[in-house]
């Protein structure tokens, strides 16, 4: 599965390409055992993470689609074909780099 985070002195959000939200307290939950999303004490920083990723996703051009997508970027000789941003013009051989 998909997924994009980010994480600050306190927490860390990741969200999953299925759309589930997960927001951690890692100075009282180090192990990360339960999910803050929906807790309203926690929200400024749901908000302020979350909209962190939103702009990151926007600003790099992610399109955040599923792994495959991104494995069918490649060739047998894994020269890279196509970035989530750009394709590349080798041509498939290894000499263009």
């Amino acid at each position: 599965n998909e997924w994009r985070a980010a994480r600050d002195e306190q927490y860390t959000y990741a969200r999953w390409i299925g759309g589930e939200d997960l927001l951690f307290n890692n100075v009282e939950d180090p192990y990360q055992l339960h999910n803050l999303v929906d807790d309203p004490e926690h929200q400024s920083a749901y908000n302020r993470l979350s909209s962190f990723v939103d702009n990151k996703i926007d600003e790099l051009g992610d399109p955040f689609k599923p792994t495959t997508w991104y494995r069918n970027r490649w060739i047998n000789n894994r020269i890279i074909l196509q970035s989530a941003t750009r394709e590349f013009n080798n041509g498939g051989s290894s000499d263009a780099w």
